[in-house]
């Protein structure tokens, strides 16, 4: 897994418009069911606005 994720973060040198959205220091244990790898519902809820927010912590299309 730590080679995989060093080559997501290597190719985004080659592409400008890819980001990588660092998930595990954001994550609460309650977001995953008993095996922990699955989501709650609200682990997938708050996986899905923290990707939709991105690396500028705001949301597209709704600025003032």
């Amino acid at each position: 897994m730590a080679a995989w994720n060093r080559a997501l973060v290597r190719a985004c040198a080659t592409h400008p418009n890819m980001r990588v959205y660092d998930w595990p220091p954001i994550a609460k244990p309650t977001w995953f069911v008993s095996d922990g790898v699955h989501y709650t519902s609200a682990g997938s809820a708050a996986r899905a606005a923290g990707i939709r927010r991105g690396p500028s912590g705001r949301v597209p299309g709704a600025e003032v």
